[in-house]
């Protein structure tokens, strides 16, 4: 669409470059706005899910409504911190990806640069997943504060990749 004929046949090309990847880029921006607010409500469900999940991996008796209501009593502020904080570098690392996608649409002999700038931004979206999903885990198993949590999950982290 962004090199379709205008009026009378005259081809719109110039000044279109990067066009349609700063729609992307702001798309992505209303995207995680209102996925950071979402996140209250996700945490919701994933803090009582873990609960359930836990009970039953641990072979104890299940009754999966209070059960789901206990874990969200037990988990759920340390559930949505980690919520938040993995949104927001989610967010943030997803946005600078988008950006360099701008920036390389608009700057073709740099492409090196922001290519870099991708694979980190790929390398940080991986790893903190995998802080998350510790998080989470650790979370709903001890009852840690948030920062312990953090630390924990970066420092079992570590050892995976030894």
């Amino acid at each position: 669409p962004f090199s379709q004929n205008i009026a009378i046949g005259y081809p719109a090309f110039p000044g279109i470059a990067g066009t349609a990847e700063a729609l992307v880029y702001e798309n992505n921006i209303l995207t995680f706005g209102l996925l950071f607010i979402i996140s209250f409500f996700i945490s919701i469900g994933i803090s009582g899910g873990f609960y359930v999940m836990r009970n039953m991996v641990w072979t104890e008796g299940v009754f999966v409504m209070s059960d789901f209501w206990t874990g969200v009593k037990k988990n759920y502020l340390s559930v949505m911190l980690s919520t938040l904080l993995f949104t927001l570098i989610l967010g943030l690392t997803t946005l600078s990806i988008n950006l360099s996608d701008v920036q390389m649409a608009l700057n073709p002999d740099q492409t090196v640069l922001f290519t870099i700038t991708k694979i980190i931004s790929y390398v940080f979206i991986v790893f903190f997943a995998i802080v998350y999903l510790y998080m989470i885990t650790l979370g709903n198993t001890y009852e840690l504060k948030f920062f312990k949590l953090l630390k924990n999950s970066v420092i079992h982290l570590q050892i995976l990749f030894r």
